[in-house]
Parts: C-alpha cells; structure tokens; sequence
C-alpha cells in the first residue's frame, strides 16, 4: 500500500504540473487598452513604456525577419526579432550606421503596427544616475502614419538635467504630416506649448529645439518600412 500511494502521489503531482502549463493565456496589460484614447494618453505611454523595459531586459532574442531598405540614400537592414517568446515582433534594429532600435506593438490589433517605443539613449537624472530614454512615436488614428511624438527628457527648471515625470508631447491633430498642437504633461500639470511663427520649440535637456512642418516625415519612412515586414 506504501507503494502504490506514493505512485499515485507522483502521477497526481504530473497532472498538476501539467494543468498549470496548459493554463490559457494571461491578459496583458495592453489587451485592456483596445485603441488610443486622448484622454487615456498618460496611463498609455506608462502601460507601453513599462513594456518596453521589460523586454529590453529579456534574455530571449530570436530574428524572426529581416530586409534591406533605403532611408535618405543609405542601404540599411531592418531586422524583426521575437523578445518573448511568442514568435511574434516586438523589436526593430536598423543596422549598420545607425542606433535606430525600438519596440513595436499593435495597439488596436489589426495586425499592423501603430506604436513605437524607440531608443532616445541614455539620460542621466538630477542626482547624476544613469537611465535608458525612450522616445514613444504613436499612429494615433491608425492611418499608418505617425501622429504624436512623447519626448521624456524635458528640462522647463533649465538645470541641464530631464524634469522627473515630465513629458513633451508633439501632436499632428490634422493628420497632415505637420505639427500644430504641443504640450508639456506633468505629474499634476499640463501647460500648452506656444505656436511661435509656425514652430513649436521644445525645451528638452539637450537644448531647445523646433518641431514644425514636415515633423514626422523621417520617422514615418521607417514606420513605413517596419509595417511592410510585420507580423
């Protein structure tokens, strides 16, 4: 009887082991969002870019697929490669002569993609600690052309270092390539940036800079691209 309890005991074990394996799917975190909402802008970007660390951080890489483009006269490669096992895209690398890398997620699940977590650099906060920056580019409309532009290392105190929990957000509200809306969005602000003569200038860490017409052009060209290798 000792036996045969301790066998049942094993093959009971087995058949547990194996029922947690076959556990469905969770849902992710970015199921819940369903399309780009305006009002939902902040809770999306936090969703995506917390995402975007953590497959940074995965150990899993697999290429799933790759081809040659032409970006401003440069033949480059784009590579599509699995970060989680799913054996879809999640990653984009340009390469060579290029840092372009990012990660890709469709948003509203019509099989193409519409936003991109891509890579700024590293910043370096007030107390002079290290961080990875990501730029967020969004195809808020799902037109395939990017439309809003999120820039994470604002500096409106003029120290020289990026503003915890502050964010530019650059708009194309009219869908037609060029800026006419901008924004800075903080923990408990937000503070429209002026149309000076047709730009908008953007205090970012770095400097000030202009966004204006034809904004989105460059980026949208390897958005381009990316959406004719995916899935």
């Amino acid at each position: 009887m000792g036996k045969k309890l301790f066998l049942l005991l094993i093959i009971a074990w087995f058949l547990l082991i194996g029922c947690a394996t076959q556990q469905p799917r969770k849902e992710a975190p970015t199921d819940k969002l369903g399309t780009f909402k305006f009002n939902e802008r902040k809770n999306i970007y936090e969703t995506f870019d917390e995402l975007a660390n953590r497959l940074r951080a995965s150990r899993y890489y697999v290429v799933l697929k790759k081809k040659k483009i032409k970006i401003d006269d440069k033949v480059l490669i784009l590579e599509l490669s699995d970060r989680d096992g799913d054996r879809k895209a999640e990653q984009f690398v340009v390469y060579p002569d290029t840092q372009d890398f990012g990660f890709i997620f469709d948003l509203n699940k019509d099989g193409k993609i519409d936003y991109i977590v891509f890579n700024q650099g590293l910043a370096m906060t007030k107390d002079i600690k290290p961080y990875w920056s990501k730029y967020h580019w969004i195809d808020s409309n799902f037109d395939g052309k990017i439309d809003i532009h999120v820039i994470p290392t604002i500096d409106l105190d003029g120290d020289g270092f990026p503003d915890e929990g502050v964010t530019a957000w650059i708009y194309d509200t009219n869908f037609d390539g060029d800026v006419d809306k901008a924004e800075y969005l903080g923990k408990d602000f937000q503070k429209p940036i002026e149309n000076t003569e047709g730009v908008f200038i953007i205090k970012a860490w770095t400097g000030e800079f202009k966004a204006g017409k034809d904004y989105f052009s460059g980026m949208n060209k390897i958005f381009s691209e990316i959406n004719s290798l995916y899935p």
